[in-house]
């Protein structure tokens, strides 16, 4: 990956998408994940991955229209990861997002409980 877009790696402001086939063999499916998760160290970058699990969509029959559920973001955001954090104003900044935007914040070392 670096070696052939050395350009945007080295810029590290950059989002990617990418497919991948979990390894199933490696954990145990009626505990375990197939994939590992890095919640809490913003100094890893699996911690700002998201891995979308692809599945069937479900369909309700005779359902009203959502307006508001369209327009759904996230409500809540933690501002604590391990000993860092992310600012007040970011926080209320992505919750403002709607949910086809996708967050993108830094983490600062002065913590203040939002």
């Amino acid at each position: 990956m670096a070696a052939k877009y050395p350009d945007l790696v080295n810029r590290n402001d950059t989002l990617m998408c990418y497919g991948l086939i979990p390894d199933e063999d490696s954990s145990n499916d009626e505990v375990d994940d197939p994939w590992t998760i890095i919640d809490n160290d913003p100094m890893d970058p699996i911690f700002y991955s998201t891995c979308y699990r692809q599945g069937t969509a479900w369909e309700f029959v005779s359902n009203p229209a959502c307006p508001a559920c369209e327009a759904a973001n996230a409500s809540s955001v933690p501002w604590r990861y391990g000993d860092r954090c992310i600012s007040c104003a970011e926080t209320r900044r992505i919750r403002a997002l709607q949910n086809t935007e996708v967050p993108w914040w830094g983490v600062i070392d002065d913590c203040e409980a939002c």
